[in-house]
């Protein structure tokens, strides 16, 4: 009788060939937690400063942490194993994250090369999973050879930061970022000759990692209203806008994106999984913006106020592009153009909205505009699921 191994070599999952369905494991949600902390961590940095600088300090901390995320998520598709070495990985990839949570404050001053240390350590131990998969898989070792190469690139560059001063080190921290993040799509020829990702654990995991963005969407706008101190009609109303609003988006993902499937060719994948960066970016920043803007209640803060504007566009524009990189069934009842349409020409509504806001356009003025924005998606959706055919389609799809 043979047992279960307590120590398992990484194979590669085949999975998505035959098209069955994968699940995402206890483990996997667990260490999102980590990742619940570390995102909140730069949201209250950028709702503390929603300015351009405020908004730079966002996105050069915010990146690390998604790619980190990335790296465990992808790494865990390709060769997601059950022995205890899966646990032991995790949890020590579970530290320097930690790391990153706690440094990403005062991230352009003197928490920098803490916080960078800690990027560090994350990145060489999803390398070595990498460097590992690819010495006990002949097929995917050449493209294991691009990673470890392109990876450790990005990581000379990253070390190099740490030893420049003022701006030096922001842009050689941005080249790093570049570097790492651009290896992946060097190694696309090669990826077509592996096995499928698999359609139904990676659009799970980005989801739940909408959620985790939405719900600091949710704490920023119950905080802003608890520090606002007292109550009255428009904070009540400025709440519940924000919620709508939260609602709206969550909605919106979900209905139109979260439970379609990509379409199968690598290109496709790669687009679909590349565009969730500006979408998480673009919906921090609106919520961010949202919590700063009910928090400062007597005050007119014109880049909050841009900030959820654009940030709502830029969220639209990327909702809207994503349509594009899915799957076309034979039951789907949107439109392959009218559907992702209509989130790009409300980006260009929202868009032309944050630069021509003045002072005189008030809190609850702005955000209705944004929520009536929503509700032109919302309503089409609604219209071409319940004008579709029940023969077509179950009811229990939608969610």
């Amino acid at each position: 009788m043979s047992k279960r191994k307590a120590w398992q070599i990484p194979i590669i999952k085949t999975e998505g060939d035959l098209d069955i369905h994968r699940k995402v494991s206890w483990l996997e949600l667990f260490f999102d937690l980590f990742f619940v902390v570390a995102v909140a961590s730069v949201f209250h940095n950028l709702a503390k400063d929603t300015s351009l600088n405020g908004v730079i300090n966002f996105v050069l901390s915010f990146i690390p942490i998604w790619w980190v995320w990335i790296g465990a998520t992808y790494y865990n598709e390709r060769f997601e194993t059950y022995g205890i070495e899966n646990r032991i990985f995790t949890f020590l990839l579970m530290i320097p994250i930690a790391g990153l949570a706690i440094f990403s404050e005062n991230f352009f001053s003197y928490n920098f090369e803490k916080y960078a240390i800690s990027y560090l350590l994350a990145r060489l131990i999803i390398i070595f999973l990498w460097a590992r998969a690819g010495y006990h898989n002949l097929g995917f070792r050449k493209t294991s050879y691009y990673y470890i190469i392109g990876f450790l690139l990005g990581l000379i560059f990253l070390i190099t930061s740490i030893f420049l001063k003022d701006e030096f080190r922001f842009i050689m921290f941005g080249i790093a970022l570049f570097v790492e993040m651009y290896t992946p799509i060097l190694t696309t020829k090669l990826m077509k000759s592996l096995p499928n990702f698999t359609r139904s654990k990676l659009p799970e995991r980005f989801g739940l990692f909408i959620i985790i963005v939405l719900g600091e969407m949710i704490v920023g706008t119950i905080t802003g209203l608890k520090e606002a101190g007292y109550y009255n009609i428009k904070e009540l109303i400025s709440g519940i806008l924000g919620i709508a609003i939260e609602f709206g988006f969550w909605w919106i993902y979900f209905d139109f994106v979260g439970r379609r499937v990509f379409k199968k060719n690598i290109y496709s994948v790669l687009f679909w999984s590349y565009l969730h960066l500006p979408l998480v970016l673009g919906i921090t920043c609106l919520g961010a913006g949202l919590s700063s803007t009910i928090e400062h209640k007597d005050e007119i803060l014109i880049h909050n106020h841009q900030l959820i504007s654009l940030g709502a566009a830029f969220v639209f524009l990327i909702l809207g592009l994503l349509e594009f990189t899915l799957e076309k069934t034979k039951n789907e009842p949107t439109h392959p153009l009218i559907s992702p349409l209509i989130k790009i020409i409300s980006a260009m509504i929202l868009t032309l909205n944050g630069f021509l806001i003045n002072e005189n356009l008030s809190v609850n003025s702005l955000l209705f505009i944004v929520f009536i924005v929503q509700l032109i998606s919302m309503f089409y959706g609604l219209y071409v699921w319940f004008n579709q055919n029940i023969d077509d389609t179950s009811f229990s799809e939608y969610h």
